[in-house]
């Protein structure tokens, strides 16, 4: 089975959500999902088909 999350502030770089990055890296490196940018300079999409 398959599915999209969007992540918004991912590239965010104001230390609002200091672990964010280290949290995504770590949990699609874990589960083999692919991570994209999706265009607005802030967000990425994994996506696990």
């Amino acid at each position: 089975m398959g599915g999209v999350i969007l992540i918004h502030d991912y590239f965010d770089e104001t230390g609002t959500f200091p672990n964010l990055k280290k949290a995504v890296i770590r949990f699609t490196e874990e589960n083999h999902i692919n991570s994209i940018p999706i265009g607005d300079d802030l967000s990425i999409a994994l996506v696990k088909g």
